[in-house]
Parts: C-alpha cells; sequence; structure tokens
C-alpha cells in the first residue's frame, strides 16, 4: 500500500513540473489520416462530407488490387494535405451509398466542397498522388491547403 502511495505522489510531482501549453485555436479540423466511413460511427454520409471545406472520397473494396495501390497514396496525401478530409467508403459494406453516387468500377474518388460533390472531379482507376493532388488543388483555390 505504502509503494502505490509513493507512486501516486510521484507521479502527482511528475505531472504538476510539466507546463501544458494549449494549441492554438485552428478555424478548421486537421485531420491527417484516411477515415474509414462507418454510419454506425459517423452517422448518415452527407454530414460527414460537410466535416471540412475540401473532402476525397475513395470508393474500394478489400478485394481490389489496384484499391490497395492507391491506398498509400491516399494516406501519403493525408499527412501531407491534413486540411483536407480523407475518407474510405467500402462498397461492400456501404452499397446504397456508392450506388447513391454511381460508382461502378473502383478504385475511383470523389471530390466534395463544401459538402457538394464536384462536378467533373471524379477519379477513377489507380492514381498517381501528383495526379490527386492537382484535383485537390483546383478545389482548394477558394480554401487554400
Amino acid at each position: 500500500m505504502k509503494h502505490i502511495v509513493v507512486t501516486l505522489a510521484l507521479l502527482a510531482s511528475i505531472n504538476h513540473s510539466y507546463s501544458v501549453t494549449p494549441e492554438p485555436s485552428c478555424p478548421q479540423k486537421r485531420f491527417g489520416s484516411v477515415v474509414e466511413f462507418n454510419q454506425t460511427r459517423h452517422g448518415s454520409f452527407d454530414q460527414a462530407v460537410k466535416e471540412a471545406p475540401i473532402v476525397v472520397v475513395d470508393f474500394y473494396s478489400n478485394s481490389c488490387g489496384p484499391c490497395k495501390q492507391l491506398a498509400p497514396r491516399i494516406e501519403q496525401l493525408a499527412k501531407e494535405l491534413p486540411d483536407v478530409k480523407f475518407m474510405k467508403v467500402n462498397v461492400s459494406t456501404n452499397s446504397a451509398i456508392a450506388n447513391k453516387y454511381g460508382i461502378r468500377s473502383i478504385p475511383q474518388l470523389l471530390f466534395f466542397k463544401d459538402g457538394d460533390l464536384q462536378k467533373g472531379a471524379t477519379l477513377r482507376g489507380n492514381q498517381t498522388k501528383d495526379t490527386i493532388k492537382r484535383a485537390i488543388n483546383k478545389l482548394s483555390r477558394r480554401h487554400p491547403i
């Protein structure tokens, strides 16, 4: 019992010896990773694409080879562009969303700006990181990233 009390006292003294600087307030949420869309966890898809000025949605399947090749590039971009929200939607478990957006081939990237699907800003197939970044930059002219 004495050991536990001493340990807690030691931990308390250590915690008090460091000051925590609050992070500066950001006008926009920062992401930095790819979010796997899950309706139970995230609610509606329409709400999820409104959480950032620019959202890139990767429609994929676990059994899709080109999807697996594209995934690391999407992860890299998410780290490089933390103000952009990157979401993955598994077409096998979210077929209603895939049908709503007319997803017929995968991988397929859809781009949303201010919650609205951007017509003509769809990329199909295994894309290069630069191609995806160019598409994002076209959308970000009003919302610099």
